[in-house]
């Protein structure tokens, strides 16, 4: 027998109370005193009758009758009509997910994870079913649900918790908002054959230190699902001082190559401490130089410059003054520009500042990512472009002689590019020659003010860069003069309007005719202006279009330079190699993998320090670093996750669940009895009895008296 609510029959004591009440002896209370009675000796009443009951069955029927509503209430049922193993009847289905990020490198962090992991396994029972996933950059599984099956229920804590204790704290972004997604929908889809009580059976348990950098990104456009709970267990440093440096290699704030680039550092929000040093090392050797000093209070970042040693060679800067030194360390690569190797053909000296050639020079030599050199060979000298010199751009703006064309025509049949630039007096017979064109006519056009650039094909390449509205207005560039393009269709060629003979119309001027064209020749690319960049032509050259118009052009048609800072696990875009060998790349901690020729990204980058890629041509190093984001160490709130939708549930030991499962079971059994009913039903069959009963002796009193005066 037991009772689910069994405070209501503490109601029960409340019954003798009208007996006490009718047994007690009321004597009077306080003494009065007269004056006329204080030589009388006092004389207590005697008693000549005891208190005594006067319907003894009435008072048990209304005693029992109130009885049987409080065990109603109290909600009785028989334990021994069903089986109560709570053991075997209910499970949970437990998704542990622990953080293994780089900020869980910390102090005293990792050793804290997997004591709570452990806690958390502990309090397993035989019929729950466990998972275990690491996070950082992407879930990985260390524990499946299905490997439980293999072994008895009471070895699963200690499979699992072996199996946890082989991983380690990587170097990775933390990515909690996409682990949480990934295992909620896991848990959300699971299904097998053991029975569930309820659908808050479904957990996932979460030991993390939570940290602001910690990515929620993934939660924001997710439905979280109703029947999926989520347990947090924080873990933290005992200290909390974290700052980090980042050199800025963006070419609008500085450039690793500089004699003093610009650094930032960064302070987490709960750090105790503000002043840190900066120095530069190589390898594991500090240089001879004075550290600098950085002021940083909490939650803030402080730029500043960080002078290179001079006749040094540096590839670190490290941060000291803080409690923890996994981020403390920027690895810097060797900042050795690409050669861009431009041929100029024209008539121009380079400096002359009214020329085509100032302007070009100007505008190539400002490429953040390459070395120029631009070659300007004499009109009578023979062009050659053997591969290991053969210039990426040839920029013609006088007409060349026949023998030229000819090299001009074989360098683009090899892949060249070439920008032919129609000045004052062009003849379409060398353009002609080179382009391959039938019936090609160019004559100077006649242009009253000025003319602009129109209908501009935004979908090709060299001018996506342009496509959006804020940089697409070229209504800005005047065009003082330029020169009529004609090129008449074949039989087998589409109308004028389109791409005749193969030639494609970029731009044109807003009378219609043809501005900038394009003709791809075998492998190569010819372009070809209807006007000169120079003030005598127009205002391209000193117009914002003109240096981004080049560099893509230059872009558009030669191999970028290989990047030489990365984040962990950012995939590495390699160099193209001229030789098919197998490349070797060698890791900072010194593993060597074999990358075949033709793979062009690297995607196993999961350690900061520096990466060096041989091949038969020469070694290429490149650095990764740590994210950023794993330097904001503040802990993040708990509650925050509930702003994107996350259910959050609180943690409960072995005890507590065994309870609750208990209780969940009992209320099953007394749903299924449901014994109130016949005890509710008694106690007003009593309580019709009773008021027949109360009935009959008040009108048997009343005949009494009656009787008597007969």
């Amino acid at each position: 027998m037991g009772l689910l609510t069994p405070l209501y029959i503490a109601g029960l004591a409340a019954l003798s109370l009208p007996l006490v009440f009718h047994l007690i002896r009321r004597t009077p209370r306080g003494r009065e005193s007269f004056g006329s009675l204080m030589f009388l000796a006092p004389s207590p009443p005697r008693i000549t009758r005891r208190s005594r009951l006067d319907n003894v069955v009435l008072f048990l029927l209304r005693a029992a009758a109130l009885t049987l509503v409080a065990v109603a209430f109290a909600r009785p049922f028989f334990r021994d009509t069903s089986a109560l193993d709570v053991e075997t009847a209910t499970g949970r289905r437990i998704l542990l997910v622990i953080d293994d990020s780089a900020s869980m490198r910390r102090h005293g962090i990792w050793p804290a994870a997997l004591d709570e992991a452990e806690n958390v396994l502990h309090q397993l029972r035989p019929n729950d079913r466990l998972a275990v996933f690491a996070c950082a950059g992407s879930m990985r599984c260390v524990w499946a649900f299905d490997e439980q099956r293999q072994l008895p229920a009471t070895s699963t804590a200690a499979a699992a918790l072996r199996r946890l204790r082989t991983i380690r704290p990587g170097w990775s972004t933390s990515d909690i908002g996409g682990a949480l997604v990934q295992a909620s929908d896991m848990l959300d889809a699971f299904t097998d054959e053991r029975p569930t009580t309820d659908d808050a059976d479904r957990q996932i348990v979460l030991i993390s230190d939570l940290q602001e950098g910690a990515s929620l990104d993934a939660l924001q456009s997710y439905q979280w699902p109703g029947r999926v709970r989520l347990h947090v267990h924080r873990v933290g440093p005992t200290k909390t001082t974290n700052a980090a440096p980042q050199l800025l290699v963006d070419p609008d704030q500085s450039e690793p190559g500089r004699a003093s680039p610009r650094v930032r550092v960064v302070n987490a929000s709960d750090s105790a401490a503000e002043q840190f040093q900066l120095r530069w090392a190589h390898g594991d050797l500090p240089i001879d130089a004075e550290p600098i000093d950085a002021c940083v209070p909490p939650g803030e970042s402080v730029v500043l410059s960080v002078p290179r040693p001079a006749a040094a060679a540096v590839d670190r800067l490290i941060l000291t003054g803080d409690d923890h030194s996994f981020d403390n360390t920027y690895y810097v690569a060797a900042d050795e520009k690409e050669p861009l190797r431009v041929t100029y053909l024209g008539a121009d000296a380079a400096d002359d500042r009214s020329g085509p050639r100032y302007f070009l020079e100007l505008a190539v030599a400002s490429h953040p990512d390459r070395a120029t050199h631009l070659h300007a060979p004499a009109a009578d000298q023979r062009l050659s472009f053997p591969n290991e010199q053969r210039p990426h751009l040839v920029v013609v703006t006088d007409a060349p002689p026949t023998d030229r064309v000819g090299e001009l025509r074989q360098y683009l049949r090899n892949g060249g590019t070439v920008l032919y630039v129609l000045g004052r007096g062009a003849t379409a017979e060398p353009v002609s020659q080179l382009m391959q064109c039938q019936g090609l006519e160019i004559e100077e056009a006649a242009v009253e003010g000025y003319v602009l650039w129109s209908e501009i094909r935004f979908a090709h390449p060299l001018f996506e860069v342009f496509s959006h509205p804020h940089f697409n207005d070229f209504t800005g560039i005047h065009f003082w003069h330029y020169r009529s393009v004609s090129i008449p269709p074949t039989d087998d060629s589409p109308p004028p309007n389109d791409d005749p003979q193969g030639v494609q119309v970029l731009a044109r001027f807003d009378n219609g005719d043809p501005a900038l064209l394009h003709q791809s020749v075998d492998a190569g690319n010819l372009y070809m202006l209807a006007s000169g960049w120079h003030p005598a032509d127009s205002q391209l050259a000193r117009s914002s279009k003109f240096v981004p118009l080049v560099l893509n052009l230059v872009d558009l048609h030669v191999p970028r330079p290989m990047k030489n800072q990365y984040r962990v696990d950012e995939p590495v875009t390699l160099q193209a190699s001229n030789s098919h060998a197998a490349r070797t790349l060698v890791k900072p901690d010194g593993t060597r993998i074999n990358v075949p020729a033709d793979q062009p990204v690297f995607r196993d980058a999961d350690q900061p320090g520096l990466y060096r890629l041989t091949d038969a041509d020469a070694d290429t190093w490149f650095a990764v670093n740590v994210s950023a984001a794993e330097s904001r160490t503040a802990p993040l709130a708990a509650e925050d996750l509930e702003q994107y939708g996350v259910r959050l549930g609180s943690p409960v030991t072995a005890e507590a669940e065994a309870e609750r499962q208990r209780r969940l079971v009992e209320t099953e059994l007394e749903n299924r009895q449901k014994l109130w009913r016949p005890l509710i039903a008694l106690a007003v069959a009593i309580l019709l009895g009773e008021t027949w009963l109360a009935g009959r002796l008040s009108r048997k009193q009343r005949e009494t008296p009656n009787a008597g005066s007969n």
